[in-house]
């Protein structure tokens, strides 16, 4: 194996580690918003980082937490929210491929809002990482853009 092959190699390893940690960040995030409303516990703690963050931002103003606090010791206690004693959100997974590159352009956004608007009456959130951050669906839609799909909330 000569340098240029082996450097090659070593750049790939390098970028799937680091896909791997999103994803790592993005299971974590979701299982344990989805263990705590299974228990009906009214805060949960997270880790703080960046992209935790920023989910729980659009979470907020999409109505679907309370709120959340950071703590001193790099650790976010969010508020859950229920309606009639229910969790507000029934189900919460993040989507998860290394090998594909889940983009979704905006017309393949919009076919996909009008679809949901007919099943379930619209209550369906995506969260997508863009080139102007982290938006949820609705927020590409009304700024025309698309973006690669990190989490799905209904």
């Amino acid at each position: 194996m000569n340098l240029t092959s082996y450097l090659t190699a070593l750049s790939r390893e390098r970028k799937f580690i680091k896909k791997m940690a999103k994803n790592k960040t993005l299971a974590n995030f979701c299982s344990s918003i989805k263990n705590g409303q299974k228990a009906r516990k009214l805060e949960i703690t997270i880790q703080n980082t960046k992209l935790n963050e920023r989910m729980l931002n659009i979470l907020m103003s999409e109505g679907y937490i309370r709120g959340f606090a950071k703590t001193n010791n790099n650790l976010i206690n969010v508020s859950l929210k229920y309606s009639s004693e229910k969790p507000v959100i029934s189900k919460i997974r993040p989507i998860l491929n290394c090998d594909l590159n889940k983009h979704i352009s905006l017309n393949t956004l919009l076919k996909r809002r009008k679809e949901l608007d007919n099943g379930h009456k619209g209550l369906e959130t995506f969260v997508l990482t863009t080139s102007q951050g982290i938006l949820s669906d609705y927020d590409c839609l009304k700024r025309k853009i698309g973006g690669q799909l990190l989490i799905k909330i209904l």
